[in-house]
């Protein structure tokens, strides 16, 4: 287990002072590439190991409202399975109250930049890492098939700013595109993301959206046959 305890600032807020679903993404993986920098498998051993974690997927639930611009929060992230070429981490993020927030878990493949293979974990990494027991929360498959009723929403193109260490669009961005198809007051109880293909600079991509029992799938595309990633977005109800 490993958490950082940090401040919402202004660039994590949302038009209504509370932090976005996108800043959320961010501080999560913020949190886990501290964890791996203070383990001594961070960016620079990734860089010379021609080595870099990508993210397969993530589901979030959304227990509490966000915080506010200004709030501490804690965010604590559990790596629970690691093995062969594959990491798995939970999050958990804490309130200024030590209320119990936002609980996540996360599906990552470690992979080598130069022939796009896996690359095998290290033992060493493994045990420097520190395997926990993962939360006790049934999560819904990892995959997510797109639906056929999509409905354009709108297109962009890959650029600079979307990049990473990856040489590809974070997974940060995938979600921040999907979240601008949401209607305006579509609060956010749960997402699913499944990433399916890189999208790197100069890419088309193309957001889609389908609506069903008053929750949306945001479908991220090239605009003919490769799907990028499709999101899940449940909305969360007064009863």
């Amino acid at each position: 287990m490993y958490e950082t305890v940090s401040r919402v600032a202004i660039s994590d807020v949302d038009a209504d002072g509370y932090m976005s679903i996108g800043a959320l993404i961010h501080r999560m993986q913020d949190c886990c590439s501290l964890h791996c920098e203070d383990a001594g498998y961070g960016l620079k051993w990734l860089q010379e190991h021609h080595a870099g974690w990508y993210i397969v997927s993530w589901q979030v639930h959304i227990l509490k409202k966000l915080p506010f611009m200004g709030e501490e929060i804690t965010t604590r992230t559990i790596p629970y399975y690691l093995k062969g070429y594959l990491g798995n981490r939970n999050f958990v993020v804490f309130n200024s109250a030590k209320e119990r927030i936002v609980e996540a878990n996360s599906n990552w493949v470690l992979m080598d930049l130069k022939n796009g293979r896996p690359y095998r974990l290290p033992q060493e990494m493994i045990d420097a890492f520190t395997v926990d027991e993962e939360l006790a929360i049934d999560w819904p498959g990892r995959k997510i098939a797109a639906l056929e009723d999509r409905k354009k929403i709108y297109d962009f193109t890959v650029s600079l700013m979307h990049v990473d260490t990856n040489n590809h669009m974070n997974n940060s961005h995938y979600v921040e595109a999907a979240r601008a198809c949401l209607p305006s007051g579509f609060d956010i109880k749960e997402m699913y993301v499944d990433y399916k293909a890189q999208a790197r600079l100069g890419d088309k991509v193309t957001a889609s959206a389908s609506e069903h029992d008053n929750d949306m799938q945001i479908t991220l595309e090239d605009g003919s046959d490769e799907i990028y990633a499709c999101v899940n977005f449940v909305r969360r109800t007064t009863e």
